[in-house]
């Protein structure tokens, strides 16, 4: 469980991260083939064909947009026309809900969404990058209740 706030009646959730039973150790240089995820967070490189372990940090990218604004990044109304908008790496930081949102966490999410396997960021630089410094946790209280306002329901299986 994770609380974003002293009142924890109001913004206490559950985030569940699934898909464990997929995951696989891969040793560098290595690269895997299956096609195999939820459809709205696959990475470009997996849907070609030939990932390694950065495909997770695109992932990771999809959740962190996702969180922030209620939407998914890469929306259509097929598979097919979602893997196309995947593949194309074309989503928007200029949504209203990215208004009061850092540059430093808009970049985040654009390193993690680098289309590029080979130029995205890696998990250490992400756990390094500068929109986690300075961060003041009681000043984030209002990004907290636009985040839980919005009341989406994420269910996009393949």
């Amino acid at each position: 469980t994770l609380v974003l706030s002293d009142d924890k009646s109001a913004y206490d959730f559950d985030i569940k991260i699934i898909d464990f039973g997929c995951s696989t150790m891969i040793s560098k240089g290595k690269t895997l083939k299956k096609l195999i995820g939820t459809i709205y967070y696959l990475a470009p490189e997996v849907i070609n064909g030939s990932y390694n372990n950065k495909c997770d940090i695109w992932s990771c990218g999809v959740i962190m947009y996702t969180l922030l604004t209620g939407k998914f990044p890469f929306t259509a109304n097929t598979n097919e026309e979602i893997f196309e908008c995947i593949k194309k790496g074309n989503y928007s930081l200029n949504e209203k809900e990215f208004q009061n949102i850092s540059d430093q966490t808009k970049n985040l999410i654009k390193r993690c969404l680098e289309r590029n396997p080979y130029e995205r960021i890696s998990a250490l630089e992400a756990l390094t990058h500068d929109c986690f410094k300075n961060l003041d946790y009681k000043d984030s209280q209002n990004y907290d209740k636009q985040i839980f306002q919005r009341k989406n329901t994420f269910d996009p299986v393949i």
